[in-house]
């Protein structure tokens, strides 16, 4: 008999103990990650049980009447058990859900599971459950990433932008100045897109410091030291994903960037197995792509993967 519960902050370790042995171990689904913008949504995560047994859990939120998954984080969907899940347990675990939500008002689940890169054992039983529960698929962003177990496909251009910065003395290496990381990064969306990074300066730097290992910053140096280029980088089991990338004019005209990112596999050590992924080319749910952006990232070796998201109305 499944049975679905609400989240609770007393729930944290129990939480963060089944992501690192679920299959798919992310550190977005982290409750020291996820709650660090807990003021900014309102927390309606749900844990989903076989009898005792904790099988699957949900990072969501609530917002007129809609539950999303979740609007604080890049993807989130149920999160599952290595062990004693299916696809028939999981379309009961979202027949209980819809049931649950449905006495509570709640009219309409929007849902964005992980792409299948990050999860170490196939996890698609959601999909097959929104299916079945006539689910609608509203937005489908391009990403593109990289299979490190296989040689990176750079193309000429990116190629020879390598070399040059090779031979112009960049220099490439991890950094804690996540201050002036998110400066440059500021002043380059504020100039080309007319946006602010998602995370404030104190934000980026309460996270770095929070989680050392999993969250990275990689920053590319002129011969004068001065900072030209950087990524902030989200480790978790699979996949490294570039959360922010960056680069001033400078860093521009000297290629910092494609040098900073063909070194990433070596200076974070990743292994054969993992993919790199750089994120979403578009803008509008997919229905836009950013088609200069997405053939950079072709350059530099990316293909497309997506994420998806569905819609789903239980009202």
């Amino acid at each position: 008999m499944i049975h679905i519960e609400r989240y609770t902050p007393g729930m944290a370790s129990t939480w963060d103990s089944f992501v690192g042995g679920s299959r798919t171990p992310t550190l977005l689904h982290l409750r020291s990650y996820m709650d660090y913008h807990a003021d900014r949504f309102a927390d309606h995560s749900l844990m989903a049980y076989a009898g005792h047994r904790l099988i699957a859990i949900l990072p969501a939120c609530l917002e007129d009447r809609t539950l999303y998954s979740h609007k604080g984080l890049t993807f989130g969907g149920w999160i599952e058990s290595r062990r004693h899940t299916s696809a028939g347990t999981i379309l009961n675990v979202w027949q209980a859900t819809v049931e649950r939500l449905r006495d509570e008002g709640i009219r309409k689940i929007v849902y964005a599971p992980a792409p299948y890169i990050y999860d170490i054992y196939p996890s698609d039983d959601d999909i097959y459950a929104l299916f079945r529960l006539g689910a609608r698929l509203t937005g489908c962003n391009a990403s593109s990433a990289i299979p490190l177990s296989e040689p990176i496909l750079l193309n000429e251009t990116t190629r020879q932008a390598v070399k040059k910065a090779s031979e112009a003395g960049i220099k490439v290496a991890l950094s804690n100045d996540t201050d002036g990381f998110h400066d440059m990064l500021s002043k380059v969306l504020d100039e080309r897109h007319r946006v602010m990074p998602v995370h404030t300066a104190e934000e980026l730097r309460r996270l770095h410091h929070a989680m050392p290992d999993k969250i990275k910053l990689i920053v590319a140096y002129d011969t004068a030291g001065n900072a030209i280029a950087g990524t902030i980088v989200y480790l978790s089991e699979k996949v490294a994903h570039t959360q922010y990338m960056a680069t001033t004019q400078s860093g521009r005209d000297l290629n910092a960037l494609p040098d900073l990112i063909a070194q990433i596999p070596e200076i974070l050590g990743l292994r054969p197995g993992m993919y790199l992924d750089f994120g979403s080319s578009c803008t509008g749910k997919g229905r836009n792509l950013n088609s200069g952006l997405d053939l950079k990232k072709a350059g530099m070796g990316g293909r497309t993967i997506t994420y998806s998201t569905y819609t789903l109305d239980i009202g």
